[in-house]
């Protein structure tokens, strides 16, 4: 071997002695870059489960306060409603005069529309949390269709309003759902016809006929005041109403119909406004839960 060949061998062994002392740099940083970002993922890995441990916990906080609110608000109020109902119901030099009945009733009333509105906040509250679940059970439907026609007859009757119900021959006696929700989610929205209609009828319907295969379909239509098509895209939100001066109008805080839609969702249905509601000329709202499952 020539002393030149030596030499290109020399620089040959120097270059690769180089590059490989390179290419231990380059892995020594990209090993430190990685520790570093593990570190980093680490850091944030456990402020996140710390995040979501507070948020878990304001959850809990918020649901004990809102049942506590509710036990401190009704114990008074039951009391207040029972106390006005022994006053209304007074007799001989303690039976009280038409004016005073009024000044009860609307005491009474009130009371009673309060305790309406703590109850609607706190199954929102559940829904959104998604603390309950649908049962399943089989279920006396034209029980509980009676049933709810007798509870809002007389609210019906007060604003001379007919409250009329149309069942389908089609319809068996039994459906497998479940009752509590069922019944919740029709009675909102024979509440809210009831509430938005000053004359004319409301009218609940049960049939399968018009149903997407699978479906019983429920329906409530009123001729109210109707639902504007501005206002159709957001009535199912939350705390929203149609119109702010119905609000004012009729009271309420815009849940009856978020209400109904967590219901519906949770019984495996849905609910939605019928077409052909236009303005002015009443609303249609159609409940649709399945026949097979839940």
């Amino acid at each position: 071997m020539d002393e030149n060949e030596v030499l290109r061998l020399r620089k040959r062994l120097e270059r690769e002695k180089k590059a490989r002392k390179t290419a231990e740099a380059i892995t020594e940083e990209k090993t430190r870059e990685l520790f570093k970002n593990n570190e980093v993922l680490k850091a944030q890995k456990a402020l996140l489960a710390k995040r979501t441990k507070q948020l878990e916990q304001s959850h809990r906080y918020k649901d004990e306060f809102l049942a506590n609110l509710s036990h401190e608000l009704r114990t008074p109020l039951n009391a207040q409603i029972s106390f006005t109902e022994l006053l209304l119901e007074g007799e001989g030099d303690d039976k009280p005069t038409d004016s005073q009945k009024e000044l009860l009733a609307y005491i009474k009333g009130s009371a009673n529309q309060l305790l309406a509105l703590i109850k609607a906040i706190l199954d929102m509250s559940e829904l959104t949390a998604g603390s309950l679940t649908a049962g399943r059970e089989t279920v006396a439907v034209t029980a509980i269709i009676s049933e709810l026609l007798n509870k809002y007859q007389k609210p019906a009757s007060d604003k001379k309003l007919e409250l009329t119900c149309d069942i389908g021959g089609e319809v068996p006696d039994s459906i497998e759902t479940d009752p509590v929700q069922l019944r919740r989610a029709l009675g909102d929205l024979l509440d809210n016809a009831i509430k938005f209609t000053e004359k004319g009828k409301v009218q609940l319907t049960l049939n399968v006929t018009d149903a997407p295969d699978g479906q019983w379909l429920f329906k409530v239509k009123d001729s109210g005041i109707g639902i504007s098509e501005a206002h159709q895209s957001y009535i199912f939100e939350p705390f929203r109403q149609g119109d702010g001066s119905a609000c004012r109008q009729y009271g309420g805080l815009g849940m009856g119909l978020a209400l109904c839609k967590k219901r519906a969702e949770l019984l495996g249905g849905d609910i939605y406004l019928a077409e052909g509601s236009p303005d002015q000329e009443g609303a249609e709202f159609v409940l649709t839960i399945p026949r097979d499952k839940i």
